[in-house]
């Protein structure tokens, strides 16, 4: 009797010290997708506790954009938002999808428009709410130069509609072969407004991020300065203008090339996080840093990663705290998608394995989304036929 109550007593005494070891630990579980083998580039978006899911098909002639909506347990029928027979389709610059303050959805995808391998533009589609099917809007820009043009964020301005940020190439074919950032508003009826420059020389083929804040919006990127330092950038949107771009942290990386590795953004209300990858110095790190006046003024950054970091972030606001995802390799060069918490009380929780999975291009970026009480992270699985995987957990 004694020696059993004494194993008891052990045993909850092992499992208390277990989960004190990691006490922001959460327990995903892999979600039944409703698409099939083939699928690939997930993006997703959350409102109203449902959670919308886009992914891109590959057939031998037709690229095809789709969605479904999980509701609790149970997803839609799948709907195409889009297809077509001259798509450029990437590892790296994918379709997104967004709603506005009025439900509508935005997608975009991203479709050839000459010979060269990054001739391609950007092709915007909107379904209004209450709607059952997209209809093409065109592309946000005037310019029909057969450069690159992508890297798409969509965001809402506060009180003014949405809007969408892409990296644009017209003057690539110059001598200096600058890509720029620029943006446009998006009218009610569907055109767009207001094209301009936010940044005349930006990293060629980073991703872009943006989101809106309790005063206005912010948009984030990798830069790229004359002596080829490719920093993180901001940009703010107040008083009907945006500020010029300046750095959210003066890392100094310098490479003569892009590293294909994009920050992420998120608000809570003009408190605003900022995650990116950084190889300055030769140490791969990923980095957090913190804004509390809607980007304006950022703290010292954070290390995130635990050594061996290759990036691909993501992050997301939950009731004050900070989730971070992000990518990096093993000591047998296996890939491995990892999660981390910054707490109220200015903390990180210990790194948390959420996956293995191939840090190969194939594998493309892994999207984090909180849809009610749940963490979701998804990612595609690469193979001879790849397929989207997600896993969740309860917060």
């Amino acid at each position: 009797m004694h020696r059993t109550l004494a194993t008891i007593i052990a045993l909850l005494f092992l499992f208390a010290c277990s989960q004190s070891d990691n006490p922001g630990k959460l327990n995903f579980t892999e979600v039944h997708l409703p698409m099939a083998a083939g699928s690939a580039f997930p993006q997703m978006m959350e409102k109203d506790g449902k959670l919308y899911l886009s992914w891109t098909e590959e057939g031998e002639e037709i690229s095809r954009l789709k969605m479904a909506i999980r509701e609790g347990e149970v997803w839609s029928e799948t709907m195409e938002l889009a297809s077509g027979k001259d798509w450029f389709v990437n590892w790296a610059d994918f379709p997104e999808i967004f709603m506005d303050e009025n439900g509508d959805i935005y997608a975009h995808h991203l479709a050839k428009t000459g010979s060269d391998t990054y001739a391609y533009g950007v092709n915007i589609s909107k379904k209004k709410a209450g709607t059952d099917s997209f209809q093409f809007l065109g592309k946000p820009y005037t310019d029909s130069s057969q450069t690159e043009h992508g890297f798409v964020s969509f965001f809402s301005i506060p009180n003014a509609g949405p809007a969408v940020v892409w990296l644009d190439g017209r003057k690539y074919k110059t001598e200096q072969k600058e890509m720029s950032l620029r943006t446009a508003r998006i009218a009610e009826d569907g055109s767009f407004y207001e094209e301009e420059e936010i940044d005349g020389r930006t990293c060629d083929c980073c991703q872009t991020d943006a989101t809106q804040t309790a005063s206005g919006a912010i948009v984030v990127y990798r830069d790229r300065t004359d002596g080829e330092v490719r920093d993180i950038y901001r940009s703010i949107y107040k008083e009907g203008k945006w500020t010029k771009g300046s750095p959210v942290s003066e890392d100094g990386w310098e490479i003569n090339g892009c590293p294909v590795n994009g920050p992420a953004v998120a608000a809570e209300g003009d408190r605003v996080a900022v995650s990116w990858f950084t190889m300055a110095n030769d140490s791969p790190r990923v980095k957090l840093a913190i804004s509390e006046d809607g980007g304006e003024n950022f703290g010292k950054p954070i290390q995130i990663d635990s050594g061996n970091a290759i990036g691909r972030v993501d992050l997301l606001w939950h009731k004050g705290e900070i989730f971070i995802s992000w990518m990096e390799r093993d000591e047998s060069n296996q890939g491995e998608l990892l999660l981390r918490k910054y707490t109220k009380n200015g903390t990180l929780t210990a790194p948390q394995l959420v996956r293995e999975m191939s840090s190969a291009r194939a594998s493309g970026f892994p999207i984090m989304i909180k849809s009610g009480n749940r963490l979701n992270l998804a990612y595609t699985e690469e193979g001879d036929i790849p397929r989207i995987r997600m896993w969740e957990a309860i917060l």
